[in-house]
């Protein structure tokens, strides 16, 4: 399963258009990365129901990312772990000030997030909260 992960993040990582709002965000260009490898969407509610940073925050309530990557966690069955426990296709969330931020492991200590040009990589230190997906 890993490598069918893997397989879909650099995939994901290969794409060179700017990120739209409710299409490809943080969240949903992780989504989407899981349900290539696993299969499932844990983004499946939010799909379709926003096209810009506004509606996004609107769509996920007053719980916000986290609140959603927390549910997405029970209903499929994620774990917590700490940093350096985190493998290719791990979730967690990037507090980047007041902004949240979904994020996905690519390798170990290593995470990337989508942004609006493209991914960003991340040290595993600085994620504040990971799932191990499987």
């Amino acid at each position: 399963m890993r490598e069918k992960l893997e397989s879909a993040l650099l995939a994901a990582m290969a794409v060179t258009t700017p990120m739209q709002w409710g299409r490809d965000d943080c969240a949903l260009w992780c989504a989407d990365i899981v349900k290539a490898g696993l299969g499932y969407d844990a983004a499946a509610a939010f799909r379709g129901r926003y096209r810009t940073r506004i509606g996004a925050r609107r769509v996920l309530g007053r719980q916000g990312l986290a609140g959603a990557l927390r549910t997405a966690a029970r209903k499929h069955g994620w774990r917590r772990i700490k940093a350096g426990a985190e493998q290719t296709g791990d979730i967690g969330l990037l507090m980047l000030g007041e902004v949240p931020v979904t994020v996905i492991c690519r390798a170990s200590g290593w995470f990337v997030a989508r942004n609006e040009h493209g991914w960003s990589a991340v040290p595993a230190k600085h994620i504040r909260i990971l799932w191990q997906v499987i």
